[in-house]
């Protein structure tokens, strides 16, 4: 199943999470041995849940979980990117098709 990313608002902790708690927050990643993360509730390792920012919609926080790890895999681990190295991005607004102009 689809979507492995969350961002959210905790609605219940188990019995047994300190932190965070109920109204707080959240993004991350679903465990992939789950089915995904596409509704209304679901339930998350608490562990995988940081606090998200602010500054970012629950749209945009999704967005970061599996995606971001994998940009960060190709270009530090596979493409041995640096401090002060320039990376061209492409198609960086999305995956839309492009224009026939």
């Amino acid at each position: 199943m689809p979507s492995h990313e969350v961002s959210g608002v905790l609605a219940g902790l188990g019995p047994t999470v300190g932190d965070p708690t109920v109204g707080d927050e959240v993004y991350g990643p679903t465990p992939f041995t789950q089915e995904g993360a596409a509704a209304a509730y679901g339930t998350v390792p608490a562990r995988v849940l940081p606090a998200k920012s602010a500054g970012l919609s629950h749209t945009e926080a999704a967005a970061v979980p599996v995606v971001a790890p994998t940009a960060w895999q190709a270009l530090v681990g596979n493409a041995a990117l640096a401090s002060g190295r320039h990376v061209p991005i492409h198609g960086g607004a999305g995956a839309r098709a492009p224009s026939p102009c």
